[in-house]
């Protein structure tokens, strides 16, 4: 099971200290889901929707459990590794977008905004650019989209971006696992 923490280890949801690894923790009641209890996910990219942070960890869920579809609560999760990711949920965003991208240049073949924040997006992920950088390209980029990505899907279809959104689930784990696994303590 995944689940995401802030940089500084704590959880986007509550009051909680940091997390360590190998700490476990527990509620008294019982776990509601969305309300109560320690939440995860079964897929790396799931967790992400529910626990936004750049700090993937590898979590396992105990006591009383109820589970959703793509999500679960526990009355203890015990924390087994944790990885900062940033860098690949940069880099992972830049490549959904340019699987996108040519769909707005097909509207707008003069605008090269959105394809310069892809680059320069790049760049900060490899340390190559700066904080001012990304965000005016950022800002440009926005501009340049405001109301245009909504329109470019609709155009694309339903099943296009059902079929997008398995690409970005592999391409999601494919990218992070890895980096997840090489945390993970050997003693397991």
């Amino acid at each position: 099971m995944y689940h995401y923490l802030k940089t500084d280890m704590t959880s986007g949801q509550g009051n909680e200290p940091p997390w360590t690894v190998g700490e476990s923790r527990s509620i008294t009641g019982p776990p509601v889901l969305c309300q109560v209890g320690y939440h995860a996910s079964p897929t790396i990219f799931d967790a992400l929707q529910y626990a936004p942070g750049p700090i993937l960890c590898e979590v396992e869920l105990g006591g009383k459990i109820l589970t959703d579809t793509d999500k679960s609560v526990g009355q203890e999760r015990r924390l087994i590794a944790a990885v900062n990711v940033d860098r690949e949920l940069r880099l992972f965003a830049c490549d959904c977008t340019e699987r996108v991208l040519p769909l707005f240049e097909a509207v707008y073949p003069d605008d090269k905004r959105p394809k310069e924040a892809i680059r320069i997006a790049r760049l900060f992920a490899q340390g190559k650019a700066t904080q001012q950088e990304l965000d005016t390209a950022h800002a440009a980029a926005e501009d340049a989209g405001a109301n245009v990505w909504a329109n470019v899907r609709a155009t694309a279809g339903a099943n296009a971006w059902a079929t997008e959104l398995i690409w970005q689930k592999e391409h999601l784990e494919a990218l992070l696992l890895p980096v997840l696994q090489a945390a993970i303590p050997q003693t397991r």
